[in-house]
């Protein structure tokens, strides 16, 4: 293994999601690994915009689910699992992380997601803009 600093790390991670931005490609698990290194190097802001991001895919994912007949919703009970622990991830990464006030905006959106009350945030992304954000 090469020896890497965290700000080299952190510029190998901009320059990936510069080249290949979230609103290309949507967000996916991969980006735990992403958001893991952005809080060890300090990048709470950078952490916390592609955890919301993967967070919001995931809460999405949860509301189609929710919306089928009970049949179809069997059928993709492996989704459902995966979005819930990839949300589950976020909030105790978040926490973990010192970053207890986005963890709670996290579990927030969970929580008004699973309701089926609409998510309310002011939260915008500015490093990683999404495909339903400006760019």
């Amino acid at each position: 293994m090469f020896p890497c600093s965290l700000q080299e790390a952190i510029r190998v991670l901009d320059k990936s999601l510069e080249e290949i931005p979230l609103y290309q490609v949507p967000a996916d698990f991969f980006l735990l690994n992403y958001i893991s290194i952005y809080y060890a190097a300090g990048e709470y802001e950078k952490g916390n915009d592609l955890a919301w991001a993967l967070a919001l895919d995931n809460a999405q994912t949860l509301r189609y689910i929710g919306s089928l007949s009970l049949n179809r919703r069997k059928a993709l009970e492996n989704d459902e699992r995966r979005s819930m622990q990839a949300l589950q991830m976020l909030v105790d990464m978040a926490r973990r992380n010192g970053e207890t006030a986005f963890a709670q905006e996290i579990q927030d959106m969970v929580e008004s997601t699973l309701s089926g009350r609409p998510v309310t945030s002011k939260r915008v992304n500015k490093n990683f803009p999404m495909a339903n954000q400006n760019k």
